[in-house]
């Protein structure tokens, strides 16, 4: 699981926008999160995306609240994935911000595996089990999402000597063996190099081949032909594009 730095702000109760009276990073419970969030993104949507303007807030508010009940509802509301109260506010906060300036980075704080999933900081130590097809909440079918982020700090749930045996390792390093993305360290992702070897590499520039928009640096994977396939890294969506998109989430 990786962490996002904790700044000083968060532990002053300092604004990170210039007015004190604007939104101050201020700890936000589990069960307030999704509220904020959708309202947040809402606020970006009705100010960034003009296809938008005159679309009814409250639509936004039902269309949205869904996406973060189900992506961090069961993760924030689960013990073992260490929800941080003060980390929830301070990413809040900085997402408000980017709503402000109709900021595009909104797409890489929202998907990639350092921005907002930081404000789950784990619960198990170096070497401790985390093994997510071991059901200790039967509800979540067939991978334990929160048990495989139940990791400490930068701390990785990766399987040792086979898919039995799960533990809270260090993230693999750049140019080392992968068999997940997810272990990569940040800014990685795990690369298949031949058929029986990959290794954790950069994400891909512009122009190159893709499956998704987390294996490129841009966030944005896309230019894909008509049966969806033989999609390419592109550059950064617009802002128009970025914020009307969150509609379709």
């Amino acid at each position: 699981m990786r962490r996002g730095l904790v700044v000083a702000l968060l532990l002053t109760g300092c604004s990170l926008v210039n007015a004190p009276s604007d939104h101050a990073a201020a700890p936000v419970e589990a069960d307030e999160f999704c509220e904020q969030l959708t309202s947040i993104l809402c606020d970006g949507v009705i100010g960034c995306c003009g296809a938008a303007t005159g679309f009814p807030r409250d639509d936004c508010v039902t269309r949205l609240n869904p996406f973060c009940t189900s992506t961090y509802g069961p993760l924030i509301s689960d013990g073992r994935t260490g929800y941080d109260a003060e980390e929830a506010g301070y990413r809040l906060a900085r997402l408000l911000q980017m709503t402000r300036e109709c900021s595009t980075e909104i797409a890489a704080e929202l998907s990639s595996e350092d921005g907002l999933f930081a404000l789950l900081t784990g619960t198990v130590g170096q070497g401790g089990t985390c093994n997510p097809t071991i059901m200790e909440r039967p509800e979540m079918d067939v991978f334990d999402s929160p048990r495989f982020l139940s990791c400490i700090g930068t701390l990785q749930c990766s399987f040792v000597a086979d898919t039995s045996d799960w533990r809270c390792l260090p993230p693999v390093a750049n140019g080392a063996p992968c068999s997940a993305s997810a272990l990569c360290e940040p800014g990685s992702i795990c690369v298949a190099i031949s058929d029986t070897e990959a290794r954790c590499m950069d994400r891909f520039a512009d122009g190159a081949p893709c499956a998704s928009s987390a294996a490129c640096g841009s966030y944005v994977c896309g230019a894909c032909d008509t049966a969806g396939n033989n999609c390419t890294c592109r550059p950064d969506d617009t802002a128009e594009q970025v914020y009307c998109a969150l509609l379709n989430r």
